[in-house]
């Protein structure tokens, strides 16, 4: 019994030290003393979730997690029979655990998402279980959303300022994000926008600068261009070109741009996750363009490098 007994005392207090070295990690984190600050989200399940799925800033929509752990829905069929939709489970599996037991850590804890649980079960007659699955989705785009580059201090200071008030963070591309603001189907939009070039006379929607960001071309340390102060937009033109995303901001700025400097991009491949074109800029293969405040890292590393753009800014 003594020795059982030592066992667990010993148990104990490795357990208190991997929190501790966990919080010590955690702290390092931009993001992560804002995640920490909503009710359910507790640091090893935070870590866990961080460990097996990187920087959260490197996805583009909430979705792009979840398909990454394996949680999005694919159709189970085979040659001309079609099955019903089911989780593909594609992914990593620890990373569907630690989102699991984030949700239901969330669901005991937080009354926000314990009422949303009980509408899908009471109000839509949605099986327990399918409305866990349902409200991981939603966790998955609270980290990615308040993992973003600008917005996790605002959100987290509202949130703290108005802990009764929920938030429900969607992706959009620029474009549809101002026609729900037209239509009225949301209050509240942020995108990206640059305001030299911009039309005068009176704009459709009210806007408010939060913060100054500036475009830069993107390239790596062994690209060609690292030796040089400036470039051309015909240079430009000669590189391979890393695209984002369809619809994405960066995607429309970047075509605007090149058809105001005459140029064709030479779009090789495209990502829908920012985090991807950098890493195929930092191969030395491509150029890209990409938000500074988003490079910040990868530049002070000397993993990326970068060049203003040629030219007067335009906008998309």
């Amino acid at each position: 019994m003594g020795q059982l007994l030592e066992e667990y005392d010993l148990a104990q207090r490795q357990l208190k030290q991997i929190e501790h070295e966990l919080h010590l990690i955690l702290e390092r984190i931009p993001y992560a003393k804002k995640l920490l600050e909503i009710r359910g989200v507790n640091a090893t399940s935070l870590a866990g979730v961080l460990g097996e799925a990187g920087d959260l800033s490197g996805y583009a929509h909430g979705n792009a997690l979840l398909r990454h752990a394996g949680l999005n829905l694919a159709e189970a069929s085979s040659g001309k029979w079609r099955g019903k939709m089911v989780l593909s489970k594609r992914g990593r599996p620890r990373l569907r655990h630690f989102l699991y037991l984030l949700t239901m850590c969330m669901v005991m804890t937080n009354p926000d998402v314990r009422a949303l649980h009980h509408h899908n079960v009471d109000g839509k007659k949605i099986k327990r279980m399918k409305s866990i699955m349902k409200l991981c989705g939603k966790v998955a785009r609270l980290l990615v959303g308040l993992g973003a580059y600008v917005l996790p201090p605002l959100i987290g200071g509202f949130c703290s300022r108005f802990p009764g008030v929920q938030i429900e963070l969607n992706v959009t591309p620029t474009r549809r994000a101002k026609e729900r603001l037209l239509n009225q189907e949301t209050d509240l939009a942020f995108y990206y926008a640059e305001a030299a070039g911009s039309p005068d006379g009176p704009k459709p929607v009210k806007e408010e600068k939060i913060s100054q960001d500036r475009i830069e071309l993107i390239f790596s340390g062994t690209h060609a261009f690292a030796g040089l102060k400036s470039v051309t937009q015909q240079l430009i033109a000669q590189q391979f070109f890393a695209q984002h995303g369809e619809g994405a901001f960066m995607t429309d700025y970047a075509r605007a741009y090149a058809a105001a400097s005459g140029i064709h991009l030479w779009e090789r491949t495209a990502a829908d996750s920012p985090e991807i074109v950098k890493n195929m800029v930092r191969s030395g293969e491509f150029i890209s363009l990409f938000p500074l405040s988003g490079i910040r890292e990868e530049l002070a590393s000397g993993a990326l490098r970068s060049l203003p753009l040629p030219g007067r800014p335009i906008q998309p």
